[in-house]
């Protein structure tokens, strides 16, 4: 009953407080915020974070330096039940492994379950001495179905599979990637977005991957999937 109440409501306040007042009677909140569980045996992977209604509404979460402990299962700790993310709103995803950064299980892992609540996403904020540009991958395209409402996307790396793109509520999409290929330039060209009307695409050099500058322009502008794009 208290499941159908949350899915039937994911972004109410008095859903999220029964949903509260239940995980602490299961001694899961202290002090009005949902307990951080083993998220807090691990120094400096979350940070950034603000709460409201007693859970994480917005975090950075990143693997710093050489570790076992993968951001995949950080973000299950994180969203999944009982997580103090589940209703989280604004997710940054960091570094995900020293010098061989993919994101491919992150990804899978926000895509696990529904994510109603999250509307802003960025995978792929790391500084270059951490690792660079062309030393990471994205998968994102096993996520897209858990993220209806997501309004504001970005994704940096090296290279990027993007599959079949459905994002009924995204607003904003941009690329920051050092060869875009010529699979993900058709999957934003043929991507579900109705109400996009931002598009930033950095598609990187043919040496890194990319498919043909002006053929990814054409390509995207041509498409009738944008009818609201103004930038």
């Amino acid at each position: 009953e208290l499941e159908a109440l949350i899915a039937a409501n994911p972004r109410s306040k008095d859903a999220q407080l029964v949903y509260r007042d239940w995980l602490e009677e299961q001694g899961l909140v202290e002090d009005g915020r949902v307990k951080l569980a083993a998220l807090v045996d691990h120094k400096g992977v979350l940070t950034e974070v603000e709460y409201q209604h007693g859970y994480i509404r917005s975090c950075l979460l990143r693997i710093p330096g050489e570790t076992d402990f993968t951001l995949a299962h950080a973000l299950e700790l994180l969203l999944d039940c009982p997580g103090p993310g589940r209703f989280v709103e604004k997710l940054t995803l960091g570094l995900a492994q020293f010098d061989d950064n993919h994101y491919k299980d992150a990804c899978d892992a926000i895509g696990a379950y529904p994510r109603y609540n999250l509307q802003s996403l960025y995978v792929g904020d790391y500084d270059p001495d951490e690792c660079e540009l062309n030393w990471s991958s994205i998968d994102a395209s096993g996520m897209w179905p858990a993220l209806p409402n997501l309004r504001d996307l970005v994704l940096r790396a090296g290279s990027m599979t993007l599959g079949e793109i459905v994002l009924p509520e995204l607003l904003s999409f941009t690329t920051i990637c050092g060869g875009l290929g010529y699979d993900a330039a058709m999957s934003i060209a043929n991507a579900t977005w109705p109400k996009i009307e931002i598009l930033s695409l950095q598609y990187g050099q043919g040496a890194q991957g990319a498919t043909n500058g002006m053929e990814v322009v054409q390509t995207i502008l041509a498409a009738r999937n944008m009818p609201k794009l103004r930038q």
